[in-house]
């Protein structure tokens, strides 16, 4: 809904299954200025594809509205992406990203990212990526804005047959186009050598579990 064209979407060389699905976020508002603002928000983009084992992953493509806007429109994005997670079928795997617009202060005093999102996900910048800064910097402070989600049961000890490779959680810095000479995200600009954004992205990698045979787990139970 959003006419300035800040739109979600997602590239993948894995073959889409059905088609994607734009949910627009039932935003409840608590001013008439909210209401009007609330109604151009961004909504959440749902896609399913199939992974080379045949296994349906499920991804949501997000970007919720901006540090601008009041802490409670951010809380009800990530309640209705919460809901959306409970209607995946049961056997998908679930996946969630893109610019939450939560800062650290945000969630130092809200526990958005800490607290509400976790009993639900594995938080990116919370399982892993221990050594990374962030994916934003103002003012000198750095914040995870951006972030992968994964359903819980694709943890180590989940029981999914794929999972996140906790150790491969990185914010990718490698281009020099990215980084400016503070080191933080160069934005883009078309008159400058570098800029690319003014976040840094976020990565990860799923790796299928290693299922051991009846011999082997014979073996490690001795």
């Amino acid at each position: 809904p959003d006419l300035r064209g800040i739109d979600v979407g997602m590239m993948s060389r894995l073959p889409l299954v059905g088609e994607a699905k734009l949910n627009i976020i039932p935003f409840v508002p608590r001013s008439k200025e909210d209401k009007i603002w609330m109604a151009r928000s961004r909504a959440i983009l749902q896609s399913t594809f199939r992974l080379p084992d045949g296994q349906l992953l499920t991804a949501f493509g997000l970007h919720f509205p901006s540090l601008h806007n009041p802490t409670y429109w951010r809380e009800q994005a990530l309640a209705y992406l919460a809901k959306l997670k409970s209607e995946v079928p049961k056997d998908h795997l679930i996946v969630a990203g893109g610019d939450f617009n939560i800062s650290a202060e945000e969630d130092h005093k809200s526990g958005l990212f800490r607290e509400k999102a976790s009993k639900d996900w594995l938080v990116s910048h919370y399982v892993g990526c221990g050594d990374c800064m962030g994916t934003h910097n103002y003012r000198r402070t750095w914040s995870f804005l951006d972030a992968l989600l994964f359903d819980r049961n694709m943890g180590p000890s989940g029981t999914s047959p794929w999972a996140v490779d906790i150790p491969s959680i990185r914010v990718p810095t490698g281009s020099r186009y990215q980084v400016s000479r503070w080191l933080t995200p160069a934005r883009f600009n078309e008159n400058l050598p570098v800029g690319v954004s003014d976040h840094f992205p976020i990565m990860a990698v799923l790796r299928k579990r290693q299922v051991a045979t009846s011999a082997e787990a014979h073996q490690a139970a001795k």
